[in-house]
């Protein structure tokens, strides 16, 4: 199987519980994820303005901690740690 892998951005800021706020982005659009790190990356790159106002519309003015290529098992392990 390929490994699949996901953008994710992490929003600075911690909730009470100690939660994180983390976007990951449904790119590329109807595919199940990016097919190598490389071609996230390259996403990043070529669409910054797009990956700001997704951000902004989410999050108003909050800045972004960390902007991350991240392979599907690790983003399974954060979605799982942010439930608890």
């Amino acid at each position: 199987m390929a490994n699949i892998w996901y953008l994710v951005a992490i929003m600075f800021g911690v909730h009470e519980d100690g939660k994180l706020d983390v976007y990951i982005f449904r790119e590329p659009k109807n595919s199940t994820g990016f097919y190598s790190i490389g071609s996230c990356r390259n996403f990043v790159s070529e669409n910054p303005t797009y990956l700001i106002e997704t951000l902004r519309k989410q999050y108003g003015d909050r800045p972004m901690k960390q902007l991350l290529c991240a392979p599907v098992d690790s983003v399974k392990q954060l979605l799982e740690t942010t439930k608890q």
